[in-house]
């Protein structure tokens, strides 16, 4: 009897556990169906957002909204360091994805599709916000002046930190958004010269982009005119420093070679500026880049032995560039200012011309100079006449001298060796400009007028492939060319083998030439207006 009542008590124990186990398995079961069902019925949107020149951009926000359900709710997310971000659990249609960036203009893009059970993948570029100079219409308040054309870009205080610091780029930033027709190019003036090189962005006050693109006082129409102005000296001293630095060691090693030379990049840039007299103000600035890199050789060659092998190798190259500016201003009386400026830009670079199918024996050195020497006098008679007198002159030189002035050999599909067929280079340029412009009001009219001259001279001296060039159609007749060679085959039985090159090119003739260009223009307008509007 004992024994029945425990069986019936055992039983009646087990019935109310399986009943509690099984109330809970039913949710838990329930939620891993929904969990699943949900990640097949939802998609996921993720994406890079990145400026003009690729690099990423952290804390960029994308707000996404569905365009195939009316009414609903938009989703937002933030780039994280890398400049990625990730939305899971979307409802699939249509989205409208937009992305926000501080510096940066916003983009927008439609009809993104999101699928169920997939994942859609986007590369988002914000283009660099840009400050607009527009008519602004306010009863009769309205400025009809050229200047103030509707389209001309102004580019100052803190639309000038968003641009690239190294000069080259700023230069390739500048060129697309001033839209330049392809064939005519971009028209570049520095303090209102022809012809300079952009400095370097600490030493620009203001760049004017499609300003006045009708006036006579320029070569050609003003459509992709880039106009700099740099900045002159302050009434208080000021200064600043950036250095800038990479090191081999903080990278990962090349995977297609075995033992690497150490390398490293380095920038420095500083200016200082500030009163030398009561009158006089000085502004002066330097950039400098140095960076010592590799070369990566992957070509095909004869070992010791005649045989075809491969060969792989890394050669150091190092390149420098130098870039110091200095401007003096000085006001003589009420009416007459000065200003006078030079700025010193020198390039190195060694072992250039080296890698993939290129050996050491093609590398050679290169030095380039510019000095830029610019004066102006302005006057000013009242405030209805102003006279502006100008020169600037600028001397180029550039040299390149190759490692090997041998003959070159050139196998295609296996490598380039010999020596280097660039040559000895010299190239001597020498630029001259003078302009006087001046400006006057009377009543409705503006009127201004003036002359500009400019000469050019450009001697080159050119030993390019002077020293000639052996052209083979496959490493295979290279390689029987120096095995008969080796056995004393005649010329005639190395090319009936197959082997032996199969041009051969050379340069002859004078290598030095010069040319002088002289041009003069006058120019004269009035820009009248019949009312301020």
């Amino acid at each position: 009897m004992v024994a029945g009542r425990r069986v019936m008590l055992f039983v009646l124990v087990f019935a109310v556990v399986a009943a509690v186990a099984g109330a809970f398995a039913f949710p838990v079961c329930a939620l891993a169906m929904g969990q699943a069902e949900q990640t097949e019925q939802t998609g996921t949107f993720a994406a890079t957002v990145v400026d003009p020149t690729g690099a990423v951009i952290p804390g960029a926000e994308v707000t996404l909204t569905n365009q195939s359900v009316k009414g609903a709710r938009a989703v937002t997310a933030t780039s994280d360091g890398a400049g990625m971000l990730q939305v899971s659990n979307l409802p699939p249609g249509e989205y409208t994805v937009e992305a926000r960036a501080t510096g940066f203009s916003p983009v927008k893009r439609q009809h993104v599709t999101i699928r169920a059970g997939r994942v859609e993948r986007l590369t988002l570029k914000l283009p660099i916000e840009v400050q607009e100079q527009k008519v602004e219409v306010n009863g009769n308040e309205l400025d009809a002046s050229p200047d103030s054309n509707g389209s001309a870009i102004v580019l100052k205080g803190s639309d000038l930190d968003a641009l690239p610091d190294d000069p080259q780029e700023l230069q390739e930033q500048l060129q697309a958004i001033a839209g330049a027709n392809p064939d005519a190019g971009t028209q570049f003036y520095v303090d209102g010269f022809s012809g300079g090189r952009i400095p370097p962005k600490s030493e620009i006050k203001e760049i004017r982009i499609n300003q006045n693109p009708y006036s006579a006082q320029y070569d050609e129409m003003g459509w992709g005119r880039v106009e700099v102005i740099t900045k002159a000296g302050t009434g208080k001293w000021h200064g600043n420093v950036f250095l800038q630095g990479n090191d081999s060691s903080f990278n990962s090693r090349n995977p297609f070679v075995k033992t690497q030379p150490p390398y490293h990049s380095f920038s420095l840039q500083g200016g200082v500026s500030g009163p030398v007299t009561k009158h006089t103000s000085q502004f002066t600035d330097v950039w400098h880049q140095s960076s010592a890199d590799d070369s990566i050789v992957n070509a095909f060659v004869l070992d010791d032995g005649l045989n075809q092998v491969p060969f792989t190798a890394t050669y150091p190259n190092t390149g420098s560039m130098t870039d110091w500016s200095t401007r003096f201003d000085m006001d003589v009386g009420e009416r007459q200012s000065l200003s006078l400026r030079y700025s010193l830009m020198q390039y190195l670079r060694s072992n250039a011309g080296v890698g993939q199918f290129e050996l050491a024996s093609q590398a050679y050195d290169s030095h380039s100079t510019e000095q830029t020497l610019q004066f102006s006098d302005t006057q000013t008679y009242g405030t209805k006449l102003l006279n502006e007198t100008r020169f600037q002159y600028i001397r180029q030189r550039d040299r390149q001298s190759p490692k090997s002035l041998g003959p070159t050999i050139v196998v295609q599909g296996g490598f380039t060796g010999g020596g280097s067929n660039q040559g000895v280079n010299d190239d001597n340029q020498d630029h001259y400009e003078l302009q006087d412009y001046v400006q006057t009001s009377r009543k409705k009219h503006t009127i201004a007028f003036g002359a500009r001259l400019r000469m050019s001279r450009d001697s080159n001296f050119s030993m390019g492939n002077f020293n000639g060039q052996y052209t083979f159609a496959s490493l295979t007749a290279y390689q029987i060319m120096k095995q008969g060679l080796q056995q004393g085959w005649t010329p005639d039985e190395i090319r009936a083998a197959g082997g032996g090159p199969s041009l051969f090119s050379q340069t002859t003739g004078e290598p030095s030439i010069a040319v002088s260009v002289f041009d003069m223009g006058l120019y004269a307008e009035d820009n009248y207006k019949i009312r301020p509007n």
